[in-house]
C-alpha cells in the first residue's frame, strides 16, 4: 500500500482500481444530492432494560471509528485523506438519534456521504448504518455493527487516544495482486473484463416504466421472509440435489428472466447471466482476512451462465460449481489489471458531443448477491463481560441493501437466525411495488414446484 504521510496524525492513499469504481459510481447523481449504491444496514435490537442505548452507542461509535480508521477516511480527487478526530468532532458529524423519521424513510432519499454514519431511532430501537461502497463491503458492514454492539455493552475506558494504526488496503493491495503485468495477468485480465462486459450489455431485467429521460424518485425495498421451517426444507432438498441454496435462487432467477423476457419479445432467449457479488476475504492473506479489516471493499464478481435447454437441477449445479471454483491464483493475480483497466474507462475524460435525436432505452438488469448466513460474521447477542451488570443486547432483525437511483434491480438473499429472505432494492420511479412482489413470488414459485417444497410465505 502506497501511503504517504502529510501531516502527524493524518495519512494519505491513493483509491485502488475497484475503490475508484465505486466512488465513481456513487457520484453519478451528484447533483441530486443523493448517492447511488450506497451501503445501508438496520438492525432491531432487544436490551435489558438497564441499557442506556442512546448513552452507550456514542462511545462504541467513537471506540470503532478508532479501531477502524478508514471509516474517517475522505476522498478528495480518489485520493483517501485519513485523520484522527476527536470524540466530540466523530459524534457531531456522524452519529444521531432520530425521532421524526423512519430508516426507510432515510433510506430512500440516501444522501451523499463524505463520512459513514450511524443513527438511532429509540420508537423502533432501530439502529441504520450508511456508509459508501468504496469503502466497504456487504460483509465488512455486518462485521462492523457485531464489533460496534460488542464495544456497546463493553466496559470502555472515558479516553481512548485516537490514532492511525490498521488502516486497510485497498483490495488489489490485500491481494498482494502484482504491480506490474505478465503475459498470464494480461490474458487473465482481458478474459474477465469482456465477459464482464458482454454480460453487462447483454443484461435482461424486468419491464420498468417511463423513458430514457425519466428521472429517479425515491430508492425502496420488498423482501420475502421464508420460516425457520421452511428454510430448513429449502435447505435439506437443495442438498438432497447437491446444490447450494445460492445456486437454487440464481437458477430461478433465471427461470423468470428467460420466461418474461421471451414473452415479451415473443423470441425465445437461449441463455442467462448476471453479475454477482462474490466476496474476497476467504482468499486474503492475514490479516486482510479477518475483522480486523472490516472496512473495506473486499469483494469481487462473477458472472454465471444457464441455458434454457438445460433443466432446473442441472443448471442449479453448473451455477453451483461455478460458486465453488471461481476463484484462482490468476485471477487474484489479475485483479490490479483488472480494476485499472475498469476504472480508467471510467475516469477518462469524454469528448463532448452533441446527444443522440433519440436517446436509446436505457438498460435495465437484475444483480445477485447472496450474504449468506449473517449469523457467521454479525452473531446477534452481546452480554457484558460484567457478569453483575446482566447487561445484554440482542437483535431480532436485519436488513442490508443499497440505494438506487438506475433501473437496476439488486436482489439480496441471506439467512438470519434461521431464516431466508430475499430482498429487493429498486428506485420507485422505475417499478411498481406490485411488479417486485410478483418478481419475488414467481421466484419462491420456481423454488416451490422444483424442489416440491412448500413456502407458504411466497
Amino acid at each position: 500500500m502506497d501511503c504517504t504521510q502529510p501531516a502527524a496524525q493524518a495519512w494519505s492513499r491513493e483509491l485502488g482500481g475497484l475503490e475508484k469504481i465505486y466512488r465513481f459510481t456513487s457520484r453519478l447523481f451528484q447533483d441530486t444530492g443523493r448517492e447511488h449504491w450506497g451501503l445501508y444496514t438496520v438492525c432491531t435490537l432487544h436490551s435489558q432494560p438497564q441499557i442506556k442505548i442512546v448513552a452507550k452507542l456514542p462511545r462504541a461509535w467513537y471506540t470503532l471509528r478508532v479501531e477502524h480508521p478508514s471509516l474517517g477516511a475522505i476522498v478528495d480527487d480518489y485520493q483517501a485523506n485519513y485523520s484522527a478526530h476527536s470524540f466530540e468532532e466523530w459524534t457531531c458529524l456522524t452519529f444521531s438519534v432520530q425521532t421524526g423519521k423512519t430508516p426507510d424513510d432515510v433510506i430512500a432519499d440516501y444522501p451523499l456521504l463524505d463520512l459513514p454514519t450511524l443513527t438511532y431511532f429509540p420508537t423502533t430501537r432501530e439502529i441504520l448504518l450508511l456508509a459508501s461502497h468504496w469503502r466497504v463491503d456487504a460483509i465488512g458492514s455486518g462485521m462492523l455493527l457485531d464489533r460496534l454492539l460488542y464495544l456497546t455493552v463493553a466496559n470502555l475506558p472515558d479516553n481512548v487516544s485516537p490514532g492511525l494504526q490498521h488502516i486497510s488496503p485497498s483490495l488489489e493491495d490485500a491481494a498482494g495482486a502484482p504491480d506490474t503485468t505478465t503475459p498470464l495477468i494480461t490474458e487473465t485480465a482481458d478474459r474477465v473484463t469482456s465477459t464482464f462486459a458482454k454480460t453487462a450489455r447483454n443484461s435482461v431485467g424486468l419491464a420498468y416504466k417511463g423513458g430514457s429521460l425519466t428521472s429517479p424518485a425515491r430508492s425502496a425495498h420488498q423482501s420475502i421472509t421464508l420460516t425457520a421451517d421452511e428454510t430448513e426444507k429449502l435447505v435439506s432438498a437443495c442438498k438432497c440435489h447437491g446444490f447450494s441454496v445460492s445456486a437454487a435462487i440464481y437458477a430461478a432467477l433465471g427461470t423468470v428472466i428467460l420466461n418474461q423476457a421471451t414473452a415479451e419479445s415473443h423470441e425465445a432467449i437461449s441463455d442467462f447471466a448476471t453479475i454477482m457479488a462474490v466476496s474476497m476475504r476467504p482468499h486474503l492473506p492475514a490479516p486482510y482476512n479477518s475483522p480486523a479489516h472490516a472496512c473495506a471493499a473486499y469483494v469481487s464478481s462473477i458472472t454465471p451462465r444457464m441455458y434454457r435447454e438445460n433443466s432446473f437441477a442441472k443448471s442449479a449445479a453448473t451455477v453451483s460449481s461455478h460458486f465453488k471454483n471461481w476463484h484462482s491464483k490468476n485471477f487474484q493475480d489479475a485483479l490490479r489489471e483488472i480494476y485499472r483497466r475498469g476504472s480508467e474507462v471510467l475516469l477518462r475524460q469524454k469528448p463532448k458531443v452533441p446527444p443522440p435525436p433519440s436517446p436509446r432505452r436505457p438498460p435495465s438488469g437484475v444483480t445477485l448477491s447472496s450474504l449468506g448466513v449473517i449469523n457467521n460474521f454479525l452473531k446477534g447477542c452481546y452480554k457484558s463481560p460484567l457478569e453483575q451488570d446482566g447487561a445484554e443486547i440482542s437483535l431480532t432483525n436485519f436488513r442490508f441493501g443499497v440505494s438506487i437511483l438506475t433501473r437496476q434491480i439488486l436482489l439480496y438473499v441471506w439467512t438470519f437466525n434461521g431464516q431466508l429472505q430475499l430482498s429487493v432494492n429498486y428506485n420507485e420511479a422505475y417499478y411498481e411495488s406490485s411488479t417486485i412482489r410478483g418478481f419475488l413470488t414467481a421466484i419462491t414459485g420456481v423454488l416451490e414446484r422444483e424442489l416440491g417444497t412448500s413456502l407458504s410465505s411466497s
